[in-house]
């Protein structure tokens, strides 16, 4: 049982170290590890223990969403069907402790499993600035189309991450000693913020950027940095505006043309339309139903009821996480994931390494800042980036329970459970 315990260990550290690289790159791997890192956890035994996570705060809160989630379903007004696909998108708060356990139990994975998604942001940077260049062969799993060089996923996922990858390069840059690794990684902060910006179109990459922008430099240099920060802003935007050859100017363009047709009416189906129409309808919903949702999964059935008698499709969910949860799980719903939140921002400065310190606090800016307009934690890979970041980063808020659990991972004590 012993040798169990160590393999399975093993096999879960080291599935936990390889999804870092997975998520920016691959869905179908992404499914592959999260099941090993669940089986191994399982086959490993001594859940006594592993049970030693559930005192991390992050876990806590995790798990409250999650038994919201499970409460919802209870009286939600969807069918089985939606109900259980809701709860199969919530299962990610369910899965935290499982590879937040393998983190705490070798302080190395870590540091490997961070090294492992730079690989991953810097391998998906060059492939888009050689496929910008027209000089990436075609090939069939590339989801590379003429205006978005994106290898690995679709431009809103692809800005997302490349905006968190530019925040960390950053980061790096900050805390790193040497001077050439410094160059190194300033040069790839520049090259992901021009890809963000000026090469792929996703509105979404350029909130989730500007935001860490401005949280990066009040890190690194308080109020002076913000101001700095906030000057850079307006000095991109009005050179795109100027130059106008660029993804930004024309996203950007496109929305405002966009937003005129809804005086004018032009155009009934543009994104910024439609997405009013959402958001209009699923705030009816919420007053509707506002302290408890209309339960996990009816979010379908009930904008469907809504728009009944008008010309609107139904809508599948909202683009906007903070509705999406509104509606299933109302004000209750949205004081758990306030709370989660806080507790991620409020721990990540009980952290004793300023580079996790830092991250943590630019994850939960990444996320809030994104969720307005998309739906960030029910989406799989930017939901799974959630929850593999926070394992990592939070693994050993509580020293106590690091020390506990690093003792009985290779330990030949013979009280398996």
């Amino acid at each position: 049982m012993i040798l169990v315990t160590r393999i399975s260990h093993i096999i879960g550290v080291g599935a936990a170290v390889l999804l870092g690289f997975s998520i920016p790159v691959s869905t179908a791997l992404d499914t592959v590890l999260v099941s090993l890192i669940v089986i191994a956890w399982i086959v490993g035994g001594r859940y006594r223990d592993k049970a030693a996570v559930i005192h991390n705060p992050v876990v806590i809160a995790s798990l409250a969403i999650f038994a919201a989630y499970l409460a919802g379903s209870l009286y939600s007004i969807g069918d089985s069907e939606t109900i259980f696909e809701s709860l199969r998108d919530a299962r990610i708060f369910l899965i935290l402790p499982f590879l937040m356990y393998f983190f705490a139990s070798r302080p190395e994975a870590k540091r490997l499993g961070l090294n492992a998604f730079m690989i991953a942001v810097i391998a998906t940077l060059a492939l888009s600035w050689l496929a910008w260049f027209d000089l990436l062969p075609k090939a069939s799993f590339l989801k590379i189309d003429d205006d978005n060089p994106t290898p690995f996923k679709l431009r809103i996922t692809h800005n997302i991450f490349m905006a968190f990858g530019a925040y960390l390069f950053a980061v790096m840059t900050l805390n790193t000693q040497s001077r050439r690794r410094r160059i190194v990684f300033a040069v790839l902060c520049a090259a992901a913020v021009f890809n963000v910006l000026f090469m792929v179109q996703g509105r979404t990459g350029y909130v989730v950027l500007s935001a860490l922008m401005i949280l990066f430099s009040y890190q690194a240099a308080r109020w002076k940095g913000l101001a700095v920060a906030l000057v850079s802003i307006l000095l991109i935007g009005g050179g795109a505006w100027l130059h106008k050859d660029n993804a930004l100017y024309t996203r950007i363009s496109v929305t405002i043309h966009e937003l005129k047709a809804l005086e004018s009416a032009e155009t009934v189906a543009a994104e910024p339309v439609i997405r009013l129409n959402y958001y209009v309808y699923t705030l009816k919903i919420i007053r509707e139903n506002p302290f408890f949702g209309v339960g996990t999964g009816g979010f379908r059935q009930a904008y469907a009821d809504v728009v009944a008698g008008t010309d609107h499709e139904i809508a599948l969910h909202p683009h906007n996480e903070y509705l999406m949860v509104g509606v299933q799980l109302g004000l209750f719903g949205l004081f758990c994931y306030a709370l989660l939140f806080i507790v991620q921002w409020r721990y990540s400065a009980r952290m004793d390494d300023p580079l996790h310190r830092m991250l943590a606090r630019g994850l939960v800016v990444a996320i809030l800042s994104a969720s307005p307009v998309n739906s960030t934690l029910i989406d799989h890979s930017e939901g799974l980036f959630w929850l593999w970041m926070s394992a990592l980063l939070y693994a050993d808020i509580r020293s106590d329970f690091r020390r506990r659990v690093r003792s009985v991972a290779f330990s030949g004590h013979n009280n398996e459970k």
